[in-house]
């Protein structure tokens, strides 16, 4: 009965459940083992092509449809996890803030979006997987990513290039530069030259790619570029170099780039802070407990 759950919400519409749902099952595959792994890689088989059934539409027609004054108007308001969604009639259907009946469904692009979560956890929890389980699935995964007949395909990059610095650094740098790098390369310098492509995604790209560097080496990335390529890569940096940070500034926030929403109403928690070895912390007299 989990499986099925978390299957279902590896496609749902919030990217943190989609994120979630992907923990359980790599948690799960640890637990029951092959058999689980066997289930998992076929998930990913199936839903991994998500993104190219989603319907053609134009940037200018999604920004008119999220502007419609008509579908938003004399609608009910909740708020994020409120009680309203959870008590009205009939009892809530999933738990969080999308129990309610007025959310949208599921768009296609959004399965493909929970396989690269999905993909992150099972080698976090099994990098001894032969190239010959792991090549076809960047393979696809890199060539699915390149949709870009929907505005939404931005975001999917965006969390491509999020999380494909965890997913190299399991790989191993030896096994991710001579196999993987190739695969990802032109699709992120595209995207960091692309004057259309979403901040977020340029930015995540150019995050994606000084940790890539880092990882094989910053001479052997450059060597890997071409002029043009390594012009937009070069840029980046500089405009990465020009950022201001501070703690925990460089982490990636699921609202944009760091430090675009720094404003906190008065009294709110402070941003949360690594301590010296990743350990939790207790909020002192606030009953939570904080990590990244």
């Amino acid at each position: 009965m989990l499986k099925e759950k978390w299957v279902e919400q590896l496609t749902d519409q919030i990217w943190s459940v989609r994120q979630d749902a992907a923990v359980a099952l790599a948690d799960a595959m640890e637990a029951y083992g092959d058999d689980m792994l066997d289930f998992l890689l076929q998930v990913i088989k199936e839903k991994m092509p998500g993104a190219r059934n989603q319907p053609s539409m134009s940037r200018e027609e999604y920004l008119n449809q999220q502007n419609d004054i008509e579908s938003h108007t004399d609608s009910q308001l909740y708020s994020c996890g409120s009680l309203a969604p959870k008590m009205r009639k009939g009892g809530a259907g999933r738990i969080g803030c999308s129990s309610c009946g007025i959310t949208r469904p599921k768009a296609p692009w959004e399965a493909t979006d929970g396989c690269i979560y999905l993909i992150r956890e099972i080698l976090a929890k099994r990098p001894d997987l032969s190239d010959e389980i792991v090549l076809p699935l960047m393979t696809e995964l890199a060539d699915v990513c390149r949709v870009k007949h929907f505005p939404q395909g931005d975001d999917l990059r965006t969390t491509l290039w999020r999380q494909l610095p965890s997913i190299a650094s399991t790989l191993g740098k030896q096994r991710f530069k001579r196999l993987y790098l190739e695969l990802v390369l032109d699709l992120m310098m595209q995207n960091l030259e692309e004057s259309t492509a979403s901040a977020l995604s340029k930015h995540a790209a150019g995050q994606c790619a000084e940790e890539l560097a880092q990882l094989v080496g910053p001479a052997i990335f450059r060597g890997r570029l071409d002029d043009f390529q390594r012009e937009a890569f070069e840029q980046a940096m500089r405009e990465r170099e020009q950022t201001p940070k501070g703690p925990a500034m460089d982490d990636f926030s699921p609202f944009g780039p760091a430090g675009l929403l720094d404003a906190r109403p008065t009294g709110a928690m402070p941003p949360a802070t690594m301590p010296p070895g990743g350990q939790a912390r207790a909020i002192p007299g606030s009953g939570y407990t904080d990590r990244l």
